[in-house]
């Protein structure tokens, strides 16, 4: 079962440069974080992978651009640290 994407719309305050992670000699990651600001001034830091970058270059979405985010809650455990890990699924531009 895939997990249903929970929607938010706010703003793009910020992406960070995208960073390469090589996991094994034959495979690399991308990822950035993005800062996204609703409306009302909650303030939320979401993981982006390739998939995600790639949509935000090509609809040229920037700092400021008001958009539309499907995002999934991916909790983890490292020994005795837990994360709660955001990623963005999709997104796209709000008129």
């Amino acid at each position: 079962m895939s997990k249903k994407l929970n929607w938010l719309e706010g703003f793009i305050n910020d992406v960070t440069e995208v960073e390469a992670i090589k996991i094994d000699s034959k495979k690399t990651i991308y990822k950035a974080l993005l800062t996204f600001e609703t409306e009302d001034g909650q303030v939320a830091y979401f993981e982006i992978r390739k998939k995600v970058i790639d949509i935000i270059k090509t609809a040229q979405i920037t700092t400021g651009s008001k958009v539309k985010i499907g995002y999934v809650f991916m909790g983890s455990s490292k020994g005795d640290k837990v994360y709660n890990n955001l990623y963005i699924n999709e997104i796209a531009h709000v008129d």
